[in-house]
């Protein structure tokens, strides 16, 4: 029913020096009934290392109800990212006592590699019941500004989740239990959340935990 642009700062640790840090701004919303547009750049900052990029998303909508007070929808989405990974070793040599100890493999300047990828997503919604399968970084490419080897190191996952909201016609009390599963297939490691929400209406508006 609107555009939303969201910006973020996060800092963590503020007594040490370089800590970690992320920037962030997205903006999303419709382009018609059936069509809408994302996109989010970020910058994140951790000493040594850092990557920034930008990433755009469309998503289209197929309605097989009337109308959303019976919902029946199927959603597509896709994303297209290119992000910027850079490791500052210029401080690196200034560590070493002896030009003994000096290490070959420290460049000692600032590497930088680029990326470009793309994710996929399928949703469907029907009524109170609601499905989602994601399929990340499709291509699959080589990132060597870590891994010299020339191997496609890229981790590719897959995530797949389903919810169902339930409450009394005319209550105020309403519940959503869902659950998500994750699987990364270079290192065929498999995770599972299991999430509940509780919503009470008021004069106000909303609340949840």
């Amino acid at each position: 029913s609107c555009t939303k642009i969201r910006l973020t700062a996060r800092k963590q640790w503020f007594e040490q020096q370089d800590a970690p840090q992320l920037q962030t701004l997205s903006i999303n919303g419709r382009l018609d009934e059936k069509s809408g547009v994302g996109m989010i750049i970020f910058n994140d900052v951790n000493r040594y290392h850092s990557q920034k990029g930008l990433k755009l998303t469309y998503a289209h909508h197929l309605m097989f109800s009337r109308d959303e007070s019976d919902l029946n929808q199927l959603s597509f989405g896709l994303s297209a990212g290119f992000s910027q990974s850079n490791l500052n070793e210029s401080t690196f040599l200034l560590s070493y006592p002896t030009n003994d100890s000096f290490d070959p493999a420290i460049f000692g300047g600032t590497q930088s590699a680029s990326y470009f990828n793309i994710d996929a997503s399928l949703s469907y919604n029907f009524l109170n019941f609601s499905s989602h399968v994601t399929v990340k970084n499709l291509i699959l490419q080589n990132r060597d500004l870590y891994d010299p080897r020339n191997e496609s190191n890229n981790q590719r996952r897959y995530l797949v989740s389903a919810g169902y909201a339930m409450g009394s016609y005319g209550s105020d009390w309403s519940y959503e239990p869902s659950v998500l599963f994750q699987y990364s297939e270079g290192t065929a490691e498999k995770s599972v959340d299991v999430n509940f929400k509780l919503f009470r209406s008021m004069d106000f508006g909303k609340i949840w935990a």
